[in-house]
């Protein structure tokens, strides 16, 4: 099974704990990257990252009940516009991670507005890559 997944990073940098998304630490899981934030900016702040996992479902399932994580959408759910309910616990996600209200509606906007997942998610990766590093 295939979902796109936001987590954050861990490490740091040294040559024995180099930058890794939590994500893979924590689960069986095949990644690659979909973001495409530079090495300069790696931890960004906010400490978001999305990635493409592959996964058998059961571990999908797992990550969906994991707080640390926010599944973004799974298989071919990426090209339907999510529920409402859907977009308020991204939104819910993002303020958790420290992301302030104007810049979430600045990144998602407030509502769906008839987007579908891959288009919130697009516009989604397209602020990831304009956070700066943490300092």
């Amino acid at each position: 099974m295939k979902a796109e997944v936001v987590t954050p990073w861990v490490g740091d940098g040294s040559r024995q704990n180099k930058y890794r998304p939590m994500l893979t630490d924590d689960y069986a899981v095949t990644m690659s990257d979909t973001t495409g934030q530079t090495p300069a900016q790696i931890p960004p702040e906010p400490n978001l990252y999305a990635v493409w996992i592959e996964a058998d479902p059961a571990v999908i399932t797992q990550i969906q009940a994991d707080s640390n994580y926010y599944v973004l959408w799974i298989d071919d759910g990426a090209d339907v516009e999510p529920p409402s309910n859907e977009f308020g616990q991204l939104r819910s996600f993002l303020s958790d991670a420290g992301v302030d209200g104007p810049t979430v509606n600045a990144a998602i906007g407030s509502v769906s507005g008839g987007r579908t997942r891959t288009e919130i998610v697009e516009e989604l990766k397209a602020w990831l890559r304009t956070l700066n590093r943490a300092p």
